[in-house]
């Protein structure tokens, strides 16, 4: 598991205008977890696996509590690799409890993004090096 401290704070909206609210509206906390699983995604691979290398599959999010401006802990696992898909977990913690969790499934795409193709050897080995080991 990696974890990231990340402050979470409104972005503008279409017309420029930032919230004032304390609360996070949930389309802003899905794209801080994207943020989350980025940063681990570039720490295993670097330039060899980009997000835009990536399309999206599948996305389950959950939330418990409500979240709030100001810090959270993000703890980011790879839980799977497949052929052509990795899947990360990605809990957002606030105060010291669970707030949020996303489950992300992607897949490696061709220069067209129409079909998947399989991850390389080089993608493989940066992505081990995050890749949660399942218990015996």
């Amino acid at each position: 598991m990696i974890e990231y401290p990340l402050t979470l704070s409104h972005r503008p909206s279409r017309e420029g205008v930032v919230s004032e609210s304390a609360h996070m509206p949930f389309f802003e906390v899905l794209e801080l977890m994207y943020e989350a699983w980025r940063l681990a995604l570039w720490s295993a691979c670097e330039d060899t696996l980009l997000p835009a290398h990536l399309g999206v599959v599948h996305v389950t999010s959950d939330f418990a509590h409500e979240i709030f401006l100001g810090e959270s802990l993000m703890r980011v696992r790879l839980v799977d690799v497949g052929t052509s898909s990795l899947r990360f977990h990605v809990e957002l913690r606030q105060n010291g409890r669970l707030a949020a969790s996303v489950t992300t499934v992607l897949a490696r795409v061709n220069e067209t993004r129409e079909h998947s193709v399989p991850l390389s050897l080089v993608q493989r080995a940066g992505l081990d090096t995050i890749l949660e080991q399942r218990a015996s």
